[in-house]
């Protein structure tokens, strides 16, 4: 069975991009060291990095009470360091950047943008989402999806003006570019 090697932050949508390719494909996302350090390895057709955009990723990551021992400012600085890290590898090894809000908005069109580079199998004819929010790779919540709080950005009414600004000063303006996303 193929496999993909997917890397990317806590709460950036790595288990949902889990779960829509081994409910769709022939294949298995190798989810192990996700949150770590890339590394390479022959048995992978393809590496993919999931990122969510800073302000949303910082909501998320306050809410669920990761990373519980960074102060706020730091927050932003760990989104920097790590999704430069995951860049930079991607970048070096042609793999794919999928941006949570584009992974919500558009999931068929970003599958079938896999399927055609990978020529990984689908399982049926038409691509399947799951009927909640997943919160591990294998577990489906009864609660459901709302996919317009990101796309929408909704989540900025957690935020304060201030965090809202520590966040804009110190995110890294090209990284931000990098993946896709504009500054405020």
């Amino acid at each position: 069975m193929d496999a993909i090697k997917i890397y990317g932050m806590r709460r950036s949508g790595t288990n949902y991009f889990k779960w829509l390719i081994e409910h769709n494909f022939e294949a298995i996302v190798v989810a192990k060291d996700k949150h770590n350090k890339p590394y390479t390895s022959n048995d992978w057709k393809a590496y993919v990095m999931v990122v969510k955009n800073p302000y949303s990723w910082v909501v998320s990551s306050i809410k669920h009470n990761d990373y519980k021992k960074l102060k706020f400012p730091r927050r932003i600085k760990l989104w920097n360091y790590d999704n430069r890290v995951f860049l930079d590898f991607i970048l070096k090894h042609q793999g794919f950047v999928i941006r949570y809000e584009t992974l919500i908005s558009k999931p068929f069109e970003i599958l079938e943008e896999i399927r055609r580079f990978t020529g990984i199998r689908k399982t049926m004819a038409e691509y399947v989402l799951p009927k909640g929010m997943v919160t591990t790779a294998q577990t489906i919540s009864k609660t459901p999806f709302i996919k317009d709080y990101y796309l929408n950005e909704q989540y900025f009414k957690a935020l304060t003006a201030e965090q809202v600004r520590i966040i804009t000063n110190k995110v890294d303006k090209e990284l931000l570019t990098g993946l896709g996303y504009e500054s405020l």
